[in-house]
């Protein structure tokens, strides 16, 4: 338990990282595809495939508990030679680059920003849709092999409708980041995959049942694959409408936010447990209850219209750049240099003057 309690540690500091990281090390037109490879559970998709084949009997648990840790150390190793900036900055924070051209922006405190997000009633709103979003993975994912095991799979048969969903959700996130950062659409992919999702989740209601294995399979693949299509784009857009508050802070309010709706609908939906039904034990109700609530990701997902607020900044920012860059062309322009001595000699009105002078001559 201690063990699984120190890494577990790692995901909310891995999570709360990616936009920060995306934007120091990537540029603006690629920092969704790159927030999209941290959110991929790559490892879980190695884990789902490569533990089974290991530990093929309880003689074989220390091996692979060697092996997890074997990757898990590879896997750190380079962080320590990994610098915390590169060599040539790929995109300057928002906040650098106004400073320069003279737009000033206000530092805010950790308190501040707390208090800018809360009162922002365009992410709270968003903080609904995806902590509601990954929550209900969260307990779905939690309760699954409860809720299948039931009407008489096996834990062979769960288990291979946990890998399929956790290569559906890769595929999900690895499709939402290129297709946002190519389109900068955000609300109107947002707008296009919450009714996807919820569809799937209503799903469950019908094809949870004897002898539905192939319905259960392809409907929980789906359902990964939207709701994990919709991560980054919330996260996104939580650093859109959240400017001028740091991306960290926003992120991870909406991170840890959906971690405690997660926990919070497993010991609900684990309360519908009809002991006395047909077959004992059903997750039945759940199952409705757990529509219900994607209904209401649905619904606030139609209705978010938050603003674009950073990439606006970054548009005036480019605007007043630009124009300086201008200025400071139209005011060399009047100016050339001689290439035998390099001195500057100015042109203009002066060097007509000098020339009408020579003529009178």
């Amino acid at each position: 338990m201690v063990g699984q309690t120190i890494a577990s540690l790692s995901s909310p500091i891995s999570l709360n990282i990616m936009t920060m990281f995306s934007v120091v090390w990537f540029t603006e037109n690629r920092r969704a595809t790159a927030g999209m490879f941290i959110v991929s559970n790559y490892g879980a998709i190695i884990a789902m495939f490569l533990m089974p084949a290991i530990a093929t009997g309880s003689d074989k648990i220390e091996l692979t508990v060697i092996v997890v840790a074997s990757i898990a150390t590879a896997a750190t190793v380079p962080f320590f030679f990994f610098p915390s900036k590169p060599p040539t900055p790929a995109s300057h924070p928002v906040s650098n680059a106004e400073n320069e051209v003279g737009i000033s922006k206000p530092e805010l405190t950790l308190r501040q920003g707390t208090m800018l997000l809360l009162k922002n009633p365009h992410f709270l709103i968003l903080l609904i849709i995806h902590s509601l979003n990954v929550g209900l993975s969260i307990a779905w994912n939690g309760l699954m092999n409860q809720a299948i095991s039931p009407y008489g799979y096996s834990d062979s048969e769960i288990g291979n409708i946990a890998a399929i969903g956790v290569v559906g959700g890769t595929l999900g996130c690895l499709m939402s980041g290129p297709m946002i950062d190519r389109t900068k659409q955000h609300k109107v992919l947002l707008k296009i995959m919450a009714p996807l999702m919820f569809t799937t989740y209503v799903a469950f209601i019908f094809v949870v049942k004897k002898d539905s294995f192939a319905a259960i399979l392809y409907t929980n693949m789906l359902s990964q694959f939207f709701l994990s299509f919709m991560v980054p784009i919330c996260v996104e857009l939580g650093v859109e409408i959240s400017y001028p508050v740091t991306e960290s802070l926003s992120t991870s309010i909406l991170w840890q936010m959906a971690q405690l709706v997660g926990f919070i609908l497993v010991l609900v939906m684990d309360l519908f447990r009809d002991k006395n039904g047909e077959p004992k034990d059903n997750l039945y109700k759940a199952l409705v209850f757990q529509a219900a609530i994607a209904g209401i990701c649905f619904f606030f997902s139609m209705i978010f219209n938050g603003p674009m607020a950073r990439t606006e900044a970054l548009k005036v920012q480019e605007m007043a750049a630009q124009a300086e860059f201008d200025t400071n062309n139209t005011t060399m322009s009047r100016y050339h240099y001689d290439s035998a001595d390099t001195m500057p000699t100015i042109k203009g009105d002066q060097a007509q003057d000098q020339q009408h002078y020579k003529q009178e001559v």
